[in-house]
């Protein structure tokens, strides 16, 4: 209720009295039989009480409606306050839709991007990408919604005004209460100086982006190191079958194998995936560069004992519970009572990494859940109890850091 309707309810409610006090003095001067004159007091008394009744209940409407006008005042100052906090922060701070259009810009983002907030609005933010960045954009976009997890990774901006800059992406998904999929996006943006250029010029830096599921051509001349992503490595033997041999996430190199192996090994992208590519001229030319390399491959290389010092095991149980255990303690992300395996392994993969049948491992996966240790989450990625992963966690800490 307004300030007005508090005003006329309490006018009308002084009318009301002022009419009960006139028609009580009229009834005085009529000539009415005993019996009704003996009513109309009563009747009189119980109108007065109706109307100071009425009259209490305006005064606490009125009172609860100056401490809600206190209270919106006070959250409209907070808002202000955030809102000003968010327009004239130092950093670019942005808010998008979960297609990457603008609904919010400060002024700090519109100095990077050298446009006004206001027409940011409405906007994609690929639309300031370069051109031949522009995939690899829509692809970590679509890698971060699907992962439902934040995301960091590099572009390279185009201004307002045509000049370009290398800028740092962090992006934040939002929900709603009960949404499955992120309603919108934060995102900071945070150009990267002229010194930290000069460093990353030195440093090799992503060539190449693959989409998961996409095949990775492989050389004898060329090895590649994971920026980001995660990579499926797969021999296939004369028979014609084909067995999970190892993992590369981010940091680990992969590649260079010699022509003359009699084995054909594969690389697939399990996710979305930047790769460094290292040709062989370039690494005998760099020795600090084979220098950084060293523990990472000696790293991998560790991994892939592991995986076949399991893979040895004799039952097939053994084999794949194994398995679970060194994936998510190498790669496994923590959530609730455990910890998530962020890739999808169907049950074929599963199957030729512990040399046995597929239906096999759909059985024993069932089991597994039966038993508690093993669960999904609603994106069907698996999620093993952390008690579970302790044990290989702690081995591989031991392993020397990469």
């Amino acid at each position: 209720m307004s300030e007005c309707d508090d005003q006329a309810f309490a006018h009308q409610l002084a009318s009301l009295r002022w009419r009960l006090d006139a028609l009580y003095r009229r009834s005085r001067e009529l000539a009415l039989p005993l019996e009704e004159l003996q009513l109309l007091p009563e009747a009189f008394d119980e109108l007065c009480s109706a109307a100071e009744e009425l009259h209490l209940a305006q005064e606490q409407m009125q009172l609860q409606n100056e401490r809600l006008a206190e209270a919106c005042q006070q959250v409209e100052i907070q808002r202000r306050r955030y809102q000003e906090l968010f327009d004239f922060a130092p950093e670019a701070y942005l808010v998008s839709d979960a297609h990457g259009v603008v609904t919010e810009a400060n002024q700090a983002a519109g100095l990077l991007l050298h446009c006004a907030p206001t027409d940011l609005v409405g906007k994609p933010l690929v639309g300031f990408v370069d051109l031949n960045q522009r995939r690899f954009f829509r692809l970590e976009l679509l890698r971060l919604l699907q992962s439902a997890t934040a995301g960091e990774w590099q572009v390279r901006l185009v201004r307002g005004n045509g000049e370009r800059s290398e800028a740092v992406c962090r992006v934040v998904p939002l929900y709603s209460p009960g949404a499955g999929a992120p309603v919108a996006l934060r995102w900071l943006l945070q150009e990267v100086s002229r010194s930290s250029q000069t460093l990353l010029t030195a440093t090799p830096r992503p060539e190449l982006v693959c989409a998961r599921g996409e095949a990775i051509a492989l050389s004898p001349e060329v090895m590649y190191q994971v920026h980001c992503g995660l990579v499926k490595l797969t021999a296939l033997h004369l028979s014609g079958e084909e067995v999970l041999v190892g993992l590369a996430g981010p940091g680990a190199p992969f590649g260079g194998f010699p022509s003359t192996s009699p084995i054909t090994f594969r690389a697939t992208a399990m996710t979305t995936v930047q790769l460094v590519r290292l040709s062989t001229s370039q690494l005998d030319a760099d020795a600090q560069l084979c220098r950084q390399l060293l523990p990472r491959l000696r790293r991998r290389q560790q991994f892939s004992e592991m995986l076949l010092a399991i893979v040895g095991q004799q039952r097939a149980t053994d084999r794949l519970a194994g398995l679970l255990r060194l994936l998510v303690a190498e790669y496994g992300e923590p959530v609730a009572g455990g910890s998530c395996l962020p890739m999808r392994l169907t049950h074929e993969e599963l199957a030729s990494a512990v040399g046995t049948a597929r239906v096999t491992v759909t059985n024993l996966l069932r089991e597994f859940r039966r038993e508690g240790w093993l669960t999904q989450d609603e994106r069907g990625r698996l999620i093993v109890r952390d008690d579970r992963v302790a044990r290989t966690a702690r081995r591989l800490q031991a392993l020397p850091p990469v």
